[in-house]
């Protein structure tokens, strides 16, 4: 008995997994982040009629993914279970205070913009970020630190995403992989003036990969 096995792309995957609900009479960007998969962290994923083409790629060592799920282990909460409670803290934190504003200026100097897409300055799989956090985020305040995170999570991503908008002309946003859970990156980029339309994968962490391999 002869059994056949097919690979997939784990971000190809996430991206398929929109195509059920998505109206193919438009083009759609669709955007992948995660912590990894396949030496990945995010994808861009242009689809036109039926056909569907990788316009960028993120690597694993540049991962909004693990920069979040390891700062949720820094607050002694743990990890790949606990980021919603990160995300949670954020609106009780006042963005007006010298802190506040000295850890935001740490966290978001980690990442910047190399043409369309966000890169790292230390590489998140590394022991050195876990290095870097416990150095540069010794003695700020734990809500401080939780809510500097979520938006750093919330400019990086939403940056990207209008750039590659203003790149192809397409307004049509599709949103997939597991930092899509985060509920409030989502409610950014739905508020941004250039998207006009906005799907996200429900449960859009690795769960729905199998929808995507359905595709292929």
């Amino acid at each position: 008995r002869r059994v056949l096995f097919r690979s997939v792309n784990h971000h190809r995957a996430h991206a398929e997994s929109a195509l059920f609900s998505l109206d193919k009479k438009k083009k759609w960007l669709i955007f992948t982040v995660d912590a990894e998969g396949d030496l990945e962290s995010g994808t861009v994923h242009q689809l036109d009629s039926d056909i569907v083409t990788k316009l960028a790629s993120i690597k694993r060592r540049d991962s909004l993914g693990y920069f979040y799920t390891w700062i949720t282990e820094y607050l002694g909460m743990k990890p790949n279970e606990h980021e919603f409670k990160v995300m949670g803290l954020e609106p009780y934190v006042r963005k007006n205070t010298k802190e506040y504003k000295r850890v935001y200026e740490k966290l978001s100097s980690l990442f910047y913009f190399d043409g369309l897409n966000y890169k790292s300055r230390i590489s998140m799989i590394s022991k050195h970020y876990k290095k870097w956090l416990r150095v540069n985020l010794y003695k700020e305040r734990f809500d401080n630190i939780a809510a500097a995170a979520q938006k750093t999570l919330e400019s990086v991503t939403c940056e990207w995403i209008q750039n590659w908008i203003n790149e192809t002309g397409i307004h049509n946003v599709a949103l997939s992989g597991g930092s899509f859970m985060n509920v409030k990156v989502s409610q950014r980029i739905s508020d941004m003036t250039e998207v006009e339309s906005l799907y996200v994968v429900p449960s859009s962490g690795d769960e729905t990969t199998v929808l995507g391999v359905c595709n292929f």
